[in-house]
């Protein structure tokens, strides 16, 4: 069996990492690097980043406060698709500080160009009603197959030129991967980041739940139409996340993916995030542009 080296993952998490290393200009900017792989960024890594520079502008907690803030909510406009090789400077712009909430406005520009803005808003736990969907039953993550070994086996060697990222992703229903036309829109993974140490600063958990949770989303909207895994041309046009309770993807949690919707080269996906006891931690949607790929010159 084809197989690629655990060491690739732990190589990409570095690299992850290192964008998230943000260097202060000050009156609230910062610099983060690109980059020199690839043909485009991942929006998920230029939302972590924007995500981690607001972050660093929050007050220091009051004695009052039981912990400091963290995001609770944010929602992300992708404009332009960002490159390798030039580097990026943050601004973020200090909204409102009140007792109980702060919010962010959080625009990254390349070459001076606006391709992507963010608004955050973050707050302490409060006390309050309580209510949830349960997860579904799935296999465990350890009798799941990696997606990275599944792709190798349908896709072959060719696939490995985009590179393994730091998320290992668990496949409760691998034959999604080549779906058949009228398939339903769901999947049911599980997601870590195997490299990451528990814990950690929250800023960086944060940002690295909202990275895991840009991936899937298209791929999940391509399955009723037997779409394979890389098919569908795409990208991604806003993304937006709630963080219902502390995640840290260290440990394993379980995304389910729906897509309700897509009409006119959009679509809409929906993402359910669960912990290993089965509580609702997260939520993420996303609108996508979803078109067929071009038919095959003869």
């Amino acid at each position: 069996m084809l197989q690629f080296a655990p060491e690739d993952r732990a190589v990409a998490h570095r690299r992850f990492l290192a964008a998230l290393e943000l260097e202060t200009l000050g009156d609230d900017g910062f610099t983060a690097s690109a980059g020199r792989d690839g043909s485009r960024l991942f929006g998920g890594q230029l939302a972590a980043q924007a995500l981690v520079a607001a972050a660093r502008t929050l007050p220091e907690p009051r004695q009052e406060d039981r912990a400091p803030r963290r995001a609770h909510s944010l929602h992300a406009y992708f404009y332009l698709p960002g490159r390798p090789g030039t580097d990026l400077r943050i601004g973020v712009e200090r909204i409102r500080d009140g007792r109980s909430f702060s919010a962010r406005r959080v625009g990254i520009r390349q070459a001076e160009r606006l391709i992507f803005e963010l608004a955050a808003s973050f707050t302490t736990a409060q006390p309050g009603f309580e209510h949830g969907e349960p997860a579904p039953t799935v296999p465990p993550p350890e009798e799941c197959g990696d997606r990275e070994e599944r792709r190798l086996e349908v896709f072959g060697e060719g696939w490995l030129e985009l590179g393994i990222n730091a998320v290992e992703v668990r496949l409760t229903q691998p034959e999604l991967l080549d779906p058949p036309p009228g398939t339903a829109p769901v999947q049911r993974n599980w997601v870590r980041f195997p490299c990451a140490h528990p814990g950690g600063a929250p800023e960086i958990q944060d940002a690295m739940l909202l990275f895991a949770s840009d991936r899937g989303l298209l791929s999940t909207a391509a399955l009723p139409h037997g779409l394979q895994w890389g098919r569908s041309a795409g990208a991604s046009l806003d993304h937006a996340l709630w963080i219902h309770e502390p995640v840290d993807l260290a440990q394993w949690h379980l995304f389910v993916l729906h897509s309700p919707r897509a009409v006119h080269g959009r679509a809409l996906m929906h993402t359910r995030i669960y912990d290993r006891e089965g509580r609702h931690v997260a939520s993420a949607a996303q609108e996508a542009l979803m078109r067929s790929p071009a038919p095959a010159r003869s």
